[in-house]
């Protein structure tokens, strides 16, 4: 992959081939010296033996991710003195020391099996078939190791023994501690330190690194940090279709499989219940299909359920090693049971729908009472509304460098303030913040045995009540909000002051303007009384629709013209047939 321009997105400077491969030279020498000192503090057979056991200290098991096993083990990087270096900086550094030291481990048990087998007497180069078969024996899976990786390691020890007369202790002191490497490993960071995307222009051939560099060879300051768009050529080897990977895409293809399946299914059974209908017998065939379509339909939720779990399981434990790398001894969580799926379009609701939150929860529950680590859960509602440093509103746009509305990017409007954060990123930080300002709040939920803040205190935070599932009550209780047409006059009696008022004050029989009598404002909340006004009809006692109860309608200004009761006729005008007789009419 061949990077030709880079662009920082700070300052709007467009770096060419030269300043981007110095820039880069500047992370690689600061992610290098951190990992070379990690590598080199813990440099001892010991050392290597614990990491490569996968036990901590505790008995619990180690992380699979090199960084996280290492702060587990409390081997962090150090930065160097006088300078800034983000945390996703110092985990590049961590893994890459991590993966150095767990490499070691096999080189270590190849070296100690040589000089298990090292014969008294002799030249260790010239052994018999049944010394290389010991030395094989003692080699941790040595009937795969090459008959050269054994050569090339007694060559080494026998250089040793020529230098110091005696032979080495073991790997750590046969060979130095390596270095951290020249490398960066992007793998162990997250979308604070780079993202990769395809180009939006041409997604077949390019694609865009986004990544957090120095400016200068001794960043200072967390301002010394500029994130670079690097746009490069994909090879030829990558194909050129953009296809979603990974087992959130394998979720989102069952997902429409059910769907397409439970509509094939809905459609047999209305063949079915039609034939029914008419009294004729099921088509054999249209049951047969319908069985199939059924056993499939249930195959298919049977392989969704077993993948939502076990991706809970893979994001509960990715949150409870994240917890024992920073030695927390609590992990804080937002209250999402509530959460409706509605409003958003079919295929963002089904997926939400589809989401196994309640069951990541409990798997966090569980793993983390195994390392002694509490889970409170706390109100969720306003934590990516108000800034986490001063409670103030947000205001959500689309990019940081993008004023164009959305939900993607929050910043504060406050003047001192001007924090300028991804949503998330704000989020999460309110809700660390709110469980650990309202620990005197914790209480014990006996029905689902977890620890919840049900509340907020307004001298610490936005007064937020634990939501209730409740359904809201949507009886109209007040008139339709007016709401002006454009370009149309709304007709209604001239004021008294006017011209065309004069004439009627004045006693002249003039026509009176279209329109009726300007009523005041009765725009109320409460629900109305029996009758509205003199002029309006209440809804009969006979008639209770949900929706308009007691003239609380639409339309408060429509009134219904009242029907008088007609006299009773004349029994006398009532003719024999039961008729009335018609009055004769005039020719």
């Amino acid at each position: 992959m061949t990077a030709f321009r880079g662009l920082d997105t700070v300052s709007g400077e467009v770096l060419k081939a030269a300043a981007l491969v110095e820039r880069v030279g500047w992370l690689t020498t600061l992610v290098e010296t951190m990992a070379a000192g990690v590598v080199g503090g813990h440099w001892s057979r010991a050392e290597l033996a614990v990491l490569a056991s996968g036990v901590a200290r505790s008995g619990g098991r180690l992380p699979s991710n090199a960084w996280m096993a290492l702060r587990t083990l409390g081997w962090s990087a150090a930065v160097p003195a006088g300078l800034y270096v983000p945390d996703r900086v110092r985990r590049v550094a961590e893994e890459q020391a991590g993966r150095v030291l767990r490499s070691a481990e096999w080189r270590a048990a190849l070296v100690d099996a040589v000089l298990e087998t090292w014969p008294a007497g002799g030249d260790p180069m010239k052994r018999g078939m049944e010394e290389w078969a010991a030395l094989r024996a003692a080699c941790p899976q040595g009937t795969a190791v090459p008959a050269s990786v054994f050569r090339s390691r007694t060559r080494q020890v026998a250089r040793f023994l020529a230098a110091y007369r005696r032979l080495p202790a073991g790997l750590c002191e046969l060979e130095a501690a390596p270095g951290g490497g020249r490398q960066v490993v992007l793998a162990a960071a997250d979308k604070q330190l780079a993202t990769l995307a395809r180009c939006e222009d041409d997604p077949a051939r390019y694609a865009v690194l986004t990544v957090r560099l120095p400016v200068c060879p001794a960043p200072r300051t967390r301002c010394d940090w500029h994130p670079v768009r690097i746009r490069f050529r994909l090879p030829p080897t990558i194909d050129n279709a953009v296809r979603a990977n990974g087992v959130l895409a394998k979720a989102d293809r069952l997902r429409i499989l059910a769907e397409h399946l439970w509509t094939k299914a809905a459609h047999l059974e209305t063949l079915l219940g039609g034939r029914r209908a008419l009294g004729l017998h099921p088509d054999p065939a249209i049951v047969t299909k319908l069985a199939v379509v059924r056993t499939e339909h249930s195959r298919v939720s049977r392989r969704r359920r077993r993948l939502n779990a076990e991706i809970a399981k893979a994001a509960a434990r990715f949150m409870v090693d994240h917890a024992r790398a920073a030695r927390a001894s609590v992990i804080y969580l937002e209250d999402l049971r509530d959460m409706e799926s509605r409003g958003k379009g079919r295929t963002l609701n089904s997926r939400l729908s589809s989401s196994v939150r309640g069951q990541i929860v409990a798997d966090v529950r569980h793993q983390a009472a195994r390392h002694g680590i509490a889970v409170v859960i706390v109100p969720a509602r306003g934590t990516s509304k108000y800034c986490p440093r001063c409670l103030t509103a947000f205001r959500h746009h689309a990019a940081p460098d993008n004023t164009r509305p959305g939900w993607k990017w929050a910043t504060c409007p406050h003047p001192d303030c001007g924090y300028s954060a991804d949503r998330d990123v704000a989020a999460w930080q309110r809700i660390g913040a709110r469980g650990l300002q309202h620990q005197h709040l914790t209480v014990l939920d006996r029905a689902s045995g977890t620890y919840v803040i049900r509340r907020t205190v307004q001298e610490l935070d936005q007064p937020v009540q634990h939501p209730k599932p409740t359904h809201p009550d949507r009886t109209k209780s007040g008139p339709t909000r007016d709401r002006p047409v454009p370009r149309q006059r709304r007709r209604v009696p001239a004021p008294p002051g006017t011209p065309a008022a004069a004439p009627a004050a004045a006693g002249q029989g003039v026509k009176r303007p279209a329109g009726r009598q300007p009523q005041p404002p009765t725009h109320r909340n409460q629900r109305r009384g029996g009758r509205q006004a003199p002029h309006t009809m209440s809804t009969p006692n006979r008639h209770r629709p949900c929706g308009a109860r007691l003239g609380a309608g639409f339309h408060l200004h429509t009134h219904a013209t009242p029907i008088t009761q007609r006299p009773r006729r004349d029994p006398r005008l009532v003719s024999d047939l039961g008729e009335h007789s018609a009055p004769s009419r005039k020719t």
